[in-house]
């Protein structure tokens, strides 16, 4: 083989490389950034449950916390859901 030939070949693997690479990275960058908004949405979620309960005069209330947070990010608002009805059982 020729050394032109040779440098074709390795770029051609590492372009095939990198675009798998980028794929792989992509996916788990979906994956975590939907576990943060998830989490993210379910602390906005408890904080306005907590404060309509408030006005109706409900005192209790789940408590925004890392437990709480990481419930909401890994289940969703079912999860949020579930925190409140364990309060109230």
């Amino acid at each position: 083989m020729k050394m032109e030939e040779i440098w074709g070949a390795c770029a051609i693997i590492l372009v095939c490389i990198l675009v798998l690479a980028i794929l792989f990275f992509k996916n788990k960058l979906e994956v975590i950034m939907g576990f943060f908004m998830r989490g993210v949405i379910g602390g906005l979620a408890i904080y306005g449950i907590n404060q309509l309960l408030l006005s109706f005069g409900i005192s209790q209330g789940v408590g925004i916390n890392p437990l709480t947070l990481l419930t909401s990010a890994i289940l969703g608002i079912p999860g949020v859901c579930v925190l409140f009805a364990l309060i109230f059982i």
